[in-house]
């Protein structure tokens, strides 16, 4: 009969690499990589933020400025009767309130500065969801946007006139400005129609 004995070693053992754990080094980098991998993605997060934000608000003032100019291009504004020559224009309909009503000017020739300057009956504001909140010389409480509009004869012809409408983001001062370079413009020619 053959007896197999199993030796144990009576030295102590030594530790090894991988008994050991992390080292203070290598917990240290880790930490730093995470951290800067989660600013990295703070930063962005910030960016899309922003960005999202600024688009919002460039969809909300192309919105409110195709409104008006639209409503501006439904009035009338017409030769009337082939048999006479009085010219049919709406000079009597109000743009400036919540919805049209008498009492404005219309399609009348609007003062030069009314794209500048809050006009009455050339100008009116919104909220920052583009719901109308107010018109008048004044800056209403809780305004975000301007919007002015400017109607104009043509020089060249008698048949057509200029509209133009800009949207702006309100100063919050309160104080006067030459329009932000994120101003939405819009401009076209109302040609006469025949009645």
């Amino acid at each position: 009969i053959v007896r197999c004995t199993a030796r144990r070693s009576m030295t102590p053992r030594t530790n090894s690499r991988a008994d050991a754990g992390f080292t203070l080094v290598e917990v240290l980098t880790a930490l730093f990589l995470l951290g800067s991998v989660g600013l990295l993605l703070a930063d962005l997060t910030c960016r899309a933020v922003t960005i999202t934000g600024r688009a919002r608000r460039q969809a909300v003032m192309t919105a409110l400025a195709e409104e008006r100019l639209e409503q501006l291009m439904g009035l009338s504004w017409g030769l009337g009767e082939a048999t006479t020559a009085a010219s049919v224009t709406d000079s009597g309909t109000d743009l400036s309130g919540l919805s049209p009503a008498t009492g404005g000017a219309g399609l009348a020739v609007s003062p030069l500065e009314a794209l500048s300057i809050d006009t009455p009956g050339y100008s009116d504001f919104a909220d920052g969801r583009g719901n109308w909140i107010g018109s008048g010389p004044t800056v209403p409480p809780g305004a975000a946007f301007v919007r002015r509009w400017r109607i104009a004869r043509v020089p060249s012809t008698v048949a057509c006139l200029a509209v133009e409408v800009l949207v702006d983001v309100v100063d919050p001062s309160g104080r006067r400005r030459a329009a932000s370079t994120g101003a939405v413009r819009l401009s076209t020619v109302k040609t006469r129609k025949a009645a």
